[in-house]
């Protein structure tokens, strides 16, 4: 019996390793080919945006997109990918919703040095600046980049 539990253990255990391994990798062709069946289908503004006259320009986008999402590895290029295509119709009742949290590790860094040579007086958006924590242990620089 003990043998029994100590198998099932090793292939749940081997199953969840699977899975996790595949998490972070992205087969960016099937999804856009997904969204453009799906949109193709199920959007009712499909026939209205999709006309003879812009035929021409939506099977160009077809083709770069495409392309595109063929090399495509990374989970946010790939959200890139799909959203071009879905931007091409300009309607809000076609577009996308991307579930994956930002990595810690694709926020580009910057020496608060260097943001402090900046002017912040000239700047227009007034999210950017140099924030710090109340006990000011901490500072964070929101810059346009």
């Amino acid at each position: 019996m003990r043998v029994y539990k100590l198998i099932i253990l090793f292939l749940l255990g081997s199953s969840i390793a699977s899975a996790q391994s595949k998490i972070g990798k992205c087969n960016c062709s099937t999804l856009l080919n997904e969204t453009i069946q799906k949109v193709s289908t199920i959007y009712a503004g499909f026939d209205d945006k999709v006309t003879p006259a812009t035929r021409p320009e939506y099977e160009k986008l077809l083709g770069a997109v495409s392309v595109e999402a063929s090399s495509v590895v990374e989970e946010r290029k790939c959200f890139e990918t799909i959203k071009k295509y879905t931007s091409w119709f300009n309607d809000q009742h076609v577009g996308m919703w991307f579930g994956v949290q930002a990595s810690a590790i694709s926020v580009r860094k910057v020496p608060l040095n260097e943001v402090k040579n900046l002017d912040l007086r000239k700047v227009k958006d007034e999210l950017e600046g140099i924030w710090s924590t109340a006990d000011k242990t901490e500072q964070y620089a929101i810059i346009k980049d």
